[in-house]
């Protein structure tokens, strides 16, 4: 698929695709919640790799998720080194790309919390539904996790809550859909009178 500088007619550059890469946004830059499988960049790619065929020129992404650094090689030197001699360091230094600023934000933070949190509901803990919400907000995800908990420990008035509010924001699949509107059914059957 062409980027989005490619369809506009301007010249596509190493950084430009870096930063499509790095993408968390919905269509039209929307918020949809750090992580939505509806993001170029969904928080669980373990590395991303950027060629400039031209130069022979190959980037390669430092973790986590494409944020890190992209490390250069110039595939004309390590050719030239017709095999490897000696334990030494082929990255071309001169051509690092940054890692994404997001790193240092409070959201990134928030970021962790929520998988940390997450985590805790796989692993079948005890958890603050109001933190795992508060820790991404635009994330559809967070509060079909907290529905689904919620629903487990038969608090169903605060599931339902959660599971409206996941329907509000982005939701990836339609079997997430699904499953939310499902549950939504089955608590009004619990709560109807």
């Amino acid at each position: 698929m062409p980027t989005p500088a490619c369809r506009t007619g301007r010249k596509n550059t190493v950084q430009k695709t870096v930063n499509i890469l790095r993408d968390q946004k919905g269509i039209n830059g929307a918020n949809i919640g750090m992580g939505n499988e509806k993001a170029i960049n969904q928080l669980i790619a373990h590395h991303s790799v950027v060629f400039e065929p031209k130069k022979l020129i190959v980037w390669v992404s430092t973790s986590p998720w494409q944020l890190g650094q992209y490390m250069a090689y110039d595939l004309n030197k390590i050719f030239a080194l017709k095999g490897m001699k000696e334990n030494k360091e082929i990255a071309d230094s001169s051509l690092t790309i940054a890692a994404d600023s997001f790193l240092l934000t409070p959201a990134y933070k928030n970021f962790e919390v929520f998988r940390n949190i997450k985590q805790q509901i796989m692993d079948g803990g005890t958890v603050n539904t109001a933190n795992l919400v508060a820790s991404n907000p635009e994330f559809y995800n967070a509060y079909l996790l907290a529905g689904d908990y919620l629903y487990k420990q038969k608090e169903y008035a605060a599931a339902l809550q959660n599971y409206n509010l996941a329907l509000s924001k982005v939701v990836a699949t339609k079997q997430e859909e699904d499953h939310i509107k499902e549950q939504i059914k089955k608590i009004n059957k619990k709560l109807a009178p």
